[in-house]
């Protein structure tokens, strides 16, 4: 298995995109191009023309094309087309470099396959930054196929041993025992399907009864029309799955196949089957009969698709997940800006209260009630509208060919009356409303990100509303900022009434159960409404300076407390705490000369903190992040990656950045003991973090079985309710106190 994972690494080392090809008429931008790019350590080639182009394409085959529009023999824009039109150039990507800067010349460009554009006169950190972007998306797809192809190989792998083993002991119990009832005992117990044709004419001799449930189908079918399993293939496999079975009628050295297709079960169900077929010869070498094996491998095949790291599916809810719904949302935006006839509208919907819900009955009741909160939403829609999971709670909605508010209104009247019935879950009977936020599109609107801002505002807007619980954002200024203005005063008041909280999560080292970490959580104390979990303000200072204000208070006083508990308890130095940061904070241009002062101010060394940051912004900026990583890395503070597996990062970025632990992100774990999926994706999530030499730590975890198993599959560490609940300082010391260089209690 090490062996396997090395060269998995050394596979995904060699995926290194460096190769260009600048095409250009003016000595001076190829002489400035060359130089600069040969100094970042890039492969380049030049030329001066059209032509020239199209032939160092065929014999240098770059992996990126800088294209000027003007040449002297064929313009840009018809290099860029016979390279599309090339198989074997159609997916290098075209970055046009022109002085044409009219934006019919840059649709133009986008029109015959460009992948960027830069104007003349360019900056050369642009250029750069435009090459490494393009580049990244390249080595990024490349390496998901390798995975991909790394892990079918593995599963191809142990499938075939399966199939073997039951080769062999059908085979023995024939020769050993000549039994003709045991015999089929044993085949009639198995789940695969086995069969067996006539090797001259194809005729069925024998399947066993696992094929009805396979193929949901009688038997008999299969006796009375041999051309029936070809033809409940699904129609876009099915020419590959006969060339594979006709090498096995052909003459020739071809003994067995395997091939995996999908099949169409009566009643429309698609299922994936793994298809193994054996040639049988009698000792003369003429072929007698035809034995396979066939799996029904439907939930590998699905486990599959949600650990490939593209997903763009929330594997909890089913729902598309943020990325495909801003994909979405902007693809609306650009068609209402192409067509008067198009009109959308777009919900924010926010579950009031959820992390109450999370805090009091615990996750796994939490996410059972997101699973059937998401249904009632599917039930209230219409099918053509598009309902994601944006956050654990907040759905979007996008409404096609909504344009007048009655109509909106008439939906959300739909969700709110579905949502007054309680929901039973596992016999808690628990009654939840929402907050909803509704934006008429508009061709005001230019990205995704300005009308999901104005949908937040329309929430916030409608949880101070008494007397409906939704409201239609007006593009009015007062009433625009009026909702966030009004947060933020009130977060920078508690800020400076010293209303923020720490509490403090125990980390467990899972080999020996004793207490290694903790992990700091932030929370608000408000007069008025109590405590406020994160969830319920941080995004709102995400938007502002603030999270740098509140972030560095947090880090400030988890370090005043870490020294204070160094003094108090003996052996306290072995024990790191963790502190959550923002990709917006470590790329704050003070943000290490924050954490020396503060380091130097508490008398700390850097080996007690481990900094946390979120999956989904550490790609933000990659230069900038990386550099600040290192820094941080040389005072010997901990990284880690936190919520490892909700997102999409790049394992060729993982395994270079100085990273010492990556956090599985509690939904995969919350659900082992109920999903095998989910059991299978914990496994093999754990397995990524060894290959990338990282130290796998759970989060959420709630039960002694989710604890069994995440010690068998090799998890170094984990936290969640099954230890302890998130506990104040006063607690935590009275806990140390008592786990001392022991097993945790």
């Amino acid at each position: 298995m090490n062996n396997n994972l090395h060269l998995f690494n050394e596979e995904l080392d060699n995926i290194k995109p460096k190769k260009i090809l600048i095409v250009d008429d003016l000595p001076h931008n190829l002489r400035l191009l060359y130089n600069t790019l040969k100094e970042n350590g890039y492969e380049v080639r030049c030329a001066k023309s059209g032509s020239m182009a199209l032939i160092g394409v065929k014999q240098y085959k770059p992996d990126l094309i800088l294209l000027d529009i003007k040449l002297p023999d064929l313009d840009g824009y018809e290099v860029c087309k016979q390279l599309k039109a090339n198989p074997i150039s159609k997916d290098i990507p075209i970055v046009f470099l022109s002085a044409l800067d009219n934006i019919l010349d840059k649709t133009k460009a986008f029109a015959v396959g460009g992948a960027d554009y830069i104007s003349k006169p360019f900056q050369i950190a642009e250029v750069l930054t435009r090459i490494e972007h393009q580049l990244s998306l390249i080595s990024a797809k490349a390496q998901i196929r390798h995975l991909n192809s790394f892990l079918e190989r593995k599963v191809q792998q142990r499938t075939a041993e399966l199939q073997q083993e039951i080769i062999e002991r059908i085979e023995a119990q024939m020769q050993a025992k000549q039994d003709r009832d045991k015999l089929e005992s044993i085949l009639n117990s198995l789940k695969e399907v086995v069969l067996s044709i006539d090797a001259d004419n194809w005729q069925l001799i024998y399947l066993n009864p696992a094929a009805e449930k396979v193929y949901n189908r009688p038997a008999i079918d299969f006796f009375n029309n041999q051309n029936i399993w070809l033809e409940v293939i699904y129609a876009e496999d099915r020419q590959r799955v006969e060339q594979s079975f006709s090498q096995l009628k052909s003459e020739g050295n071809v003994k067995t196949i395997e091939v995996e297709y999908r099949i169409v079960r009566s009643g429309g169900e698609i299922r994936w089957l793994n298809d193994r077929r054996h040639v049988v010869y009698d000792n003369r070498g003429t072929a007698l009969r035809i034995d396979a094996i066939i799996n029904d491998i439907t939930d590998r095949k699905q486990s599959e698709q949600r650990l490939t790291p593209h997903n763009f599916y929330d594997i909890l809810t089913g729902l598309p997940n943020r990325t495909l719904f801003i994909d979405r949302l902007e693809m609306a935006i650009k068609r209402i800006e192409d067509t008067s006839e198009y009109s959308f509208t777009v919900l924010s919907i926010d579950l009031d209260g959820f992390t109450n819900i999370e805090n009091d009955l615990g996750n796994f009741i939490a996410e059972r009630l997101l699973i059937e909160v998401a249904g009632v939403f599917k039930e209230s829609l219409r099918a053509n509208d598009t309902l994601a999971l944006w956050e654990k709670d907040r759905f979007n909605v996008i409404l096609e060919q909504i344009d007048r508010v009655a109509e909106a209104t008439n939906i959300v009247d739909r969700i709110e009356t579905a949502l007054k019935s309680p929901f039973n879950i596992e016999g808690n009977n628990i009654v939840i409303s929402a907050s909803i936020g509704i934006v008429m599109g508009s061709s005001n609107y230019q990205s995704a990100s300005q009308l999901l801002r104005d949908a937040d505002i329309a929430i916030q807007e409608a949880k101070q509303d008494n007397t409906r619980n939704y409201q239609v954002f007006e593009r009015q200024v007062s009433a625009e900022n009026f909702s966030m203005l009004s947060i933020e005063s009130e977060l920078q008041l508690a800020l400076d009434r010293q209303e923020f909280l720490i509490y403090y999560q125990p980390i467990i080292n899972l080999s020996d159960l004793k207490l290694i970490a903790f992990e700091a959580l932030l929370r608000w104390q408000n007069p008025e409404r109590g405590l406020i979990a994160p969830d319920n303000f941080i995004a709102i200072a995400k938007q502002s300076n603030l999270i740098l204000h509140i972030s560095e208070w947090m880090l400030d006083r988890v370090c005043r407390q870490l020294s204070a508990w160094q003094n108090q308890f003996d052996g306290f130095e072995d024990v790191k705490i963790s502190v959550n940061i923002t990709g917006r904070q470590i790329r704050a241009l003070n943000f290490i000369d924050l954490v020396d002062r503060i380091l130097e101010a508490r008398d700390l060394d850097g080996s007690c903190l481990q900094l946390e940051i979120p999956e989904s912004d550490l790609l933000e900026e990659m230069e900038v992040t990386e550099t600040v990583l290192r820094k941080i890395k040389n005072r010997k503070i901990a990284i880690g990656v936190d919520n490892f597996g909700a997102g999409y990062s790049s394992l060729r970025y993982l395994h270079r950045l100085p990273i010492d632990s990556l956090k599985i992100e509690r939904s995969f774990v919350n659900n082992m003991d109920s999903n095998r999926e989910n059991l299978e994706i914990v496994r093999t999530l754990i397995t990524v973090c060894n290959c990338l030499g990282k130290r796998a730590i759970a989060m959420g975890v709630e039960t002694a079985q989710q604890l069994a198993q995440l010690q068998s599959f090799g998890c170094e560490q984990a936290q969640g309710y099954f230890f302890c609940k998130p506990l104040n300082s006063n607690a935590v010391e009275s806990i140390v106190s008592v786990n001392s260089h022991k097993p945790f209690q």
